[in-house]
């Protein structure tokens, strides 16, 4: 069985795009992830873990985060409800909200 390390990264990138849907929803989302726990730290800390000095090389169709990114390059398959969670998305709507 394979054994892999767990380590916890300084910090995640959460990219958000500039739009109205962004100007209705941004406090609730931000509150929401204040309420989870989440802190807030700036960008060049998060830049300074050792894992954002990986190029993945991964382009696909489909947007994908980061560390699935990593996971992919590294040819480990997506868990079961990561897989699902991407096939539920509808993603021709999203790029239509985005635009």
């Amino acid at each position: 069985m394979l054994k892999r390390k767990r380590r916890k990264i300084n910090g995640n990138v959460l990219l958000i795009h500039i739009n109205s849907f962004t100007v209705e929803m941004l406090d609730d989302l931000l509150t929401n992830y204040e309420k989870q726990g989440i802190k807030f730290i700036s960008f060049p800390e998060a830049l300074s873990d050792d894992v954002y000095q990986i190029n993945p090389n991964i382009v696909r169709d489909r947007a994908y985060t980061f560390l699935n990114q990593i996971r992919l390059s590294k040819w480990l398959k997506n868990p079961d409800i990561v897989e699902n969670l991407y096939d539920s998305l509808p993603e021709d709507e999203l790029n239509q909200l985005c635009r």
